[in-house]
């Protein structure tokens, strides 16, 4: 077989023209298991996430100096390390985040909605909370708003301070 990697800085904020998979073949399941069994001891032999949790907090550093005030940020309590897995952010309502959402895709910066439905309306819990689905009232009224305010903006490691600016541009012109 054949194995291939990929350079994650090339998965950062692209035009529209330059569409470049995140993803590549990385080889069989096994392949991937036997490479990183040695991530799941308690204490890794070699730690390869504190460089990468620390350039995690750094793009979450500029993006929080360049929207606060302006969207809701994502909090992280004292004495607490967030990964920065996604850097989510709460507009409004529904018509401010579309605004958003569209200035972005003008300047080709990609985007993520995780749960365009609150959970509580997924198949699996949906039993649960029929009253509500039944057009009564909201069983869980913030996951009920939430879906329609959060998104989540381009977020990794590799991400540069003015790639940063340029995604907070773009939010900034769709909150106007």
């Amino acid at each position: 077989g054949r194995a291939a990697a990929h350079r994650f800085e090339r998965s950062c904020v692209r035009s529209s023209q330059e569409f470049v998979p995140y993803w590549r073949d990385v080889g069989t399941i096994d392949a991937y298991w036997e490479a990183n069994i040695d991530l799941t001891d308690i204490v890794p032999p070699l730690d390869l996430f504190d460089q990468e949790l620390q350039d995690r907090a750094k793009v979450a550093g500029w993006y929080g100096a360049r929207l606060t005030g302006r969207v809701g940020l994502q909090r992280v309590p004292n004495a607490a390390q967030s990964a920065w897995g996604l850097y989510t952010i709460r507009c409004r309502d529904a018509a401010q985040r579309g605004r958003v959402q569209e200035s972005l895709k003008a300047d080709g910066i990609p985007f993520g909605v995780y749960y365009p439905k609150p959970l509580h309306h997924q198949p699996a819990y949906a039993a649960s909370h029929a009253a509500s689905l039944a057009g009564g009232p909201p069983a869980l009224p913030v996951s009920e708003a939430l879906c329609h305010q959060v998104m989540s903006l381009p977020m990794h490691p590799y991400l540069t301070e003015g790639e940063v600016e340029r995604v907070c541009v773009a939010v900034r012109r769709g909150l106007e």
